[in-house]
């Protein structure tokens, strides 16, 4: 068979040479004719296993091919005849044990490929061709490596060019090529952000740092952590502050201790090799402890366990049982209820302090200070909160707000010392998913509805949160206002709003509460601009006027005075009754009133009132004066003006700044002092400023409208890094 197979093959090859050549009739050499006869007789060669024959075979086709293309009026395809005949070559080439050449045959081949177009063809190739050199040349496979990742990038296939930076990344550390490593490493990260598929970046900077570590460049390493630290699992986090505190402390124990984490070790092998393999600090003495006094006090001679678990004093405690009915019966209960999830760390850790942290001193502002803390990925550190007052440090509902943000990231950390008057917050990353939470009774829902709302868009799973406490009261923007203003805020800046939604379960009015929300909403990559510069005619007014644990007339008597206001000037009026019983109207009585206007534009406005708390020593409340004072109140809401209403403020200017790269927009009444307090955090923490230009139309020349304020910013083009990647 074989020797059949090779008088077969010689054949042809005779053909083949004739085909080449030229005489007095022929002028030009059958290019075509050769190169298809040189094919035929590779596969005879082939079969009859005479490789070196099979290989020229192949090559001299090749070369026939490209002669035929060159011609004018042949058809281009013939090129790719001739990569297709390089690319075979290669393959027998490996079948022989000889790899001398493949490296130049791919990259001719994969130029060819290129010349007609066939990207996908030209890419497998050279990968096919690094695989075979990998073990052999490492040196020309990364090359081919390099080339097949700009192919891929250049035809937008983000995927496969981070694959392949990826390979040419762990070949230069198999190398002992860190620096070209880690530039190497740097692109992929680029590239996974670019097609946000944040959850290779993690364990991407693990790999930096260590990249770092081998270089001798611990500056290097720590700003890795720094720069892309946010986008690591909280067990990795953990793990990368420990080696790197303890290279920075020359701490040869805990350095070994974290480059032997598990994690290390199930990374790609070239990495798990480079922790092993890596130099360890130097190690210095350790200080000895000095003994504890026998006649010291009883604060002095408690001691940590011996297992290194934090056992919070009761002076630790203290800002978190300011509730009897919220009171744990234990020191235990307290600390394992956030086991795992929320670390309340007395001693504050050096490891904690790296990185870009803000520090203020006061509460003001503490919910504003904390949501761009999560969205920025700064840690901030507050002190002096309420230190002169009575009761100083935070009090009950702001303690219950950072237990909220725990709940819907993951991998945050907290510090509070034992006043409850300093405050360390490094968050982790955003997380939402399904999530109950029972807020605090000194604040209303609303409090903590706002922040969600700052948020939701940005979680790496759809936000579906209930929460229970009080709906209506007197400080905070009630459920019922949010619904409507801040979720229309909300609906401007996505294309889409689907999934968004509050709804309210049980209303439960100050000051026992009972209430119970559900507030729903999707994750969205990226904002869009806007500019708004009109917010059109109110065209009409519609509100709920509820009543809870009292007689169903004073909802009616607040509805009758409202409308007795606000049909003086337009007639489209309408405000429902919401009368609810039993565990539905909550635990406390109580009567309250929510109005909001809609313009041609689609801007709402909206109002409320609520009855006073008796049990607080407040005088009784009357319908009738209820409901004309949310009416006025609307019509100054009215008179006001813009695109936002005072409540949605703070929410269109975060959303503007958050927006892509471009020009947005708006027109807003006065600046309340709480937009004026988030324009400088958010100056603060993302550096974006805002041009503020007085601005006035037609109503506002005439009398009837206060003086309006034109916005305009440019966006940082903030992305959703917690997304999941489709």
């Amino acid at each position: 068979m074989s020797e059949r197979s090779l008088e077969t093959a010689f054949e042809h090859l005779k053909i083949a040479e004739k085909s080449k050549k030229v005489s007095i009739l022929k002028w030009r050499p059958d290019y075509e004719n050769a190169a298809d006869e040189y094919q035929k007789a590779a596969i005879c060669f082939k079969v009859a296993k005479s490789y070196e024959n099979c290989r020229d075979c192949l090559l001299n086709a090749a070369e026939c091919h490209k002669e035929t293309g060159s011609y004018p009026f042949k058809d281009c395809p013939l090129f790719f005849y001739a990569a297709k005949a390089l690319d075979q070559s290669i393959l027998v080439c490996k079948e022989m044990g000889n790899l001398e050449g493949i490296f130049h045959m791919a990259k001719r081949a994969a130029h060819l490929f290129q010349g007609q177009g066939n990207q996908d063809s030209a890419i497998a190739t050279l990968v096919k061709t690094a695989k075979i050199l990998e073990s052999h040349t490492p040196s020309d496979a990364l090359l081919l490596y390099r080339e097949a990742a700009e192919i891929a990038g250049i035809q937008d296939n983000q995927r496969e060019a981070a694959e392949y930076t990826s390979k040419v990344a762990r070949i230069h550390v198999k190398l002992q090529e860190y620096d070209q490593a880690a530039d190497a490493i740097r692109r992929e990260i680029a590239i996974h952000q670019a097609f946000e598929a944040t959850q290779a970046v993690g364990r991407l900077v693990v790999a930096l740092v260590l990249v770092q570590l081998a270089r001798d460049d611990l500056v290097a390493a720590e700003k890795a952590f720094k720069e892309w630290g946010n986008y690591c699992e909280a067990p990795e986090i953990q793990n990368l502050e420990m080696l790197l505190q303890a290279y920075d402390e020359e701490d040869k124990e805990n350095a070994l201790r974290a480059l032997n984490d598990p994690f290390i070790k199930h990374m790609d092998v070239e990495y798990a090799i480079l922790a092993r393999d890596m130099r360890l600090p130097q190690g210095t003495a350790l200080v000895q402890k000095k003994p504890i006094v026998e006649n010291a006090t009883d604060e002095y001679k408690r001691v940590r366990p011996q297992n290194d678990e934090y056992v919070p004093t009761e002076a630790f405690q203290a800002p978190f049982e300011k509730s009897a009915a919220q009171k744990s019966s234990s020191v235990e209960d307290e600390f394992d209820e956030y086991a795992g999830g929320f670390f309340y760390v007395l001693a504050m850790s050096k490891g904690m302090r790296k990185g870009n942290t803000l520090s203020y001193k006061g509460s003001n502002f503490l919910k504003q200070r904390l949501v761009l803390s999560v969205l920025s990925g700064k840690p901030v550190n507050i002190t002096d909160i309420r230190a002169i007052n009575d009761e100083p440090g935070l009090h009950e509902f702001e303690v219950s707000l950072v237990r909220l943000f725990d709940k819907i990231t993951n991998g945050t950390v907290v510090e509070l010392n034992e006043t409850g008057t300093a405050l360390y917050f490094q968050p982790g990353l955003l997380w939402g998913g399904t999530i109950e939470h029972d807020c605090s009774l000194e604040r209303g829902i609303g409090y903590y509805l706002e922040a969600l709302c700052m948020l939701g868009f940005f979680c790496k799973q759809p936000l579906n949160i209930t929460l229970r406490g009080i709906t209506n009261n007197n400080i905070d923007p009630s459920v019922d206002l949010l619904s409507t203003s801040l979720m229309q805020t909300m609906k401007r800046f996505v294309l889409d709003d689907e999934g968004l939604s509050i709804k309210i379960s049980k209303r439960g009015i100050q000051p026992l509460g009972g209430g119970e929300v559900i507030f729903k909403c999707p994750i969205r990559t990226k904002l869009r601009p806007l500019q708004l510069l009109d917010w059109g005619m109110v065209k009409r007014v519609r509100g709920t006027s509820y009543a809870l644990r009292v007689s169903p007339a004073m909802a009616n008597r607040m509805v009758e005075k409202a409308k007795g206001v606000l049909l003086n000037f337009l007639p489209d009026v309408f405000i429902s009754t919401d009368q609810r019983k039993g565990k539905q109207s909550g635990n406390s009585p109580g009567f309250g009133i929510h109005l909001y206007a809609e313009t041609t534009k689609g801007v709402i406005y909206s109002s409320e009132q609520i009855s006073n708390d008796l049990s607080s020593g407040g005088e009784p409340s009357i319908p009738e004066d209820l409901g004309t004072a949310a009416a006025q109140r609307l019509l100054y809401e009215i008179y006001l003006g813009g695109v936002a209403d005072s409540s949605s403020q703070a929410l269109a200017i975060l959303n503007m700044a958050l927006g892509p790269k471009d020009v947005s927009k708006i027109i807003l009444g006065p600046l309340s002092d709480y937009s004026i307090g988030f324009l400088r955090n958010l100056r603060d923490f993302f550096g974006v400023t805002f041009k503020l230009e007085p601005f006035e139309s037609e109503e506002d020349r005439e009398g009837t409208g206060s003086q309006k304020v034109l916005l305009t910013c440019v966006g940082i083009g903030y992305s959703n890094i917690n997304k999941r990647a489709i």
